[in-house]
């Protein structure tokens, strides 16, 4: 009976310690890499004023650029690994810093970042945009198709539908600019 008394609160702490393993790991991920993400976020912003697009890779050993290049008629797609000529002259033809975006793709093979981008969200009529990260778990006992996304907003977002995402713990704050959610998308 002693033996229960005293194994059943472990058994709940542990449980209690998995169930909330995603938000200690991402704002562990984002407190061990603040000052990186922060350079990548605006790297990546600045590149993005001149030209919308998405990065990332499309391997897990960081080798295999991708590129989204995004314009008022055409979403385009280009794969260093199969259209690694056609990525090339489309960042050549949309004068993309070429230095800027290598730095961008060190500082994400640094910090395992496998996409970086917008997206945009309405809030009743509010229009807000976002940049977020996304990155994978190292942990081998997470390794199904879970991925962690740090969403980076410009400003503070105080709107009772995000209000509502994070008292759902859809969305979890990590900081007062860094929120983070899982999905089973890297972008």
């Amino acid at each position: 009976m002693k033996v229960l008394k005293l194994v059943i609160p472990m058994l709940l702490t542990l449980a209690i310690g998995q169930s909330c393993s995603p938000e200690r790991k991402s704002a562990s991920y984002y407190h061990e890499n603040k000052r990186e993400i922060s350079e990548l976020k605006n790297e990546y912003d600045a590149l993005y004023r001149q030209q919308a697009f998405s990065a990332g890779f499309t391997d897990k050993t960081f080798k295999y650029y991708v590129m989204q290049i995004i314009t008022d008629t055409l979403r385009a797609i280009y794969n260093s690994e199969k259209r690694k000529d056609e990525l090339w002259q489309n960042v050549l033809r949309f004068h993309y810093d070429t230095v800027a975006l290598k730095r961008m793709a060190a500082m994400m093979k640094k910090i395992k970042c496998l996409w970086v981008g917008k997206t945009d969200r309405y809030f009743g009529e509010k229009r807000e945009v976002f940049s977020y990260i996304s990155f994978q778990s190292a942990d081998k006992a997470f390794r199904e198709n879970k991925y962690y996304v740090l969403i980076l907003p410009d400003h503070k977002i105080d709107y009772p539908e995000m209000q509502e995402q994070i008292r759902k713990g859809k969305l979890v704050q990590i900081d007062s600019l860094v929120y983070f959610t899982t999905t089973n998308r890297y972008r």
